[in-house]
């Protein structure tokens, strides 16, 4: 074998090694979620805020549009490789309730999400976030459960 048809294989080779890995998306939340019939417009976004993690989040509904708010902060551990996430949306058409679930999830720029990867610190950091739904007439709870990079879970919910 000449040295020319070796070199070409080999350049063949190494770039059907690496095309699955140079493809891969960075995580995000998904947009493409399915809602609950009665929760329709909903945009989650990582915010900046004086909230502190340690205080419960706050629910707000302005009834007169049908839009409801929730606004909070949650630990994730940390801030290289980790952010807020809305980890699931459910309601229960019996009792008329939503809820939603906060948690933290792999960042844009956790290492996995990398090229060449890195590592993650130990630090403790928060993230702001806030929710905005449109909810139909026949909600009468909302509720809100957060999970921390700690495990802690608490619960607030509102009735409207």
């Amino acid at each position: 074998m000449d040295r020319r048809t070796l070199l070409s294989r080999a350049a063949t080779l190494s770039s059907i090694g690496f095309t699955g890995c140079l493809d891969r998306p960075a995580a995000t939340d998904s947009d493409s979620r399915s809602l609950p019939a009665a929760v329709s417009d909903l945009e989650f976004e990582i915010t900046d805020t004086d909230l502190d993690p340690r205080d419960e989040p706050a629910i707000s509904v302005t009834e007169e549009t049908g839009e409801a708010t929730v606004e909070g902060a949650i630990w994730v551990g940390s801030k290289k490789c980790k952010e807020a996430t809305l980890a699931d949306i459910s309601a229960d058409e019996s009792d008329g309730s939503v809820e939603l679930r906060l948690s933290h999830g792999k960042s844009g720029d956790h290492p996995d999400n990398r090229l060449l990867g890195g590592s993650c610190d130990e630090a403790m950091s928060a993230d702001g976030y806030e929710v905005t739904m449109s909810i139909d007439e026949e909600v009468r709870t909302i509720a809100v459960v957060e999970r921390d990079a700690d495990g802690n879970e608490r619960k607030a919910a509102i009735e409207i």
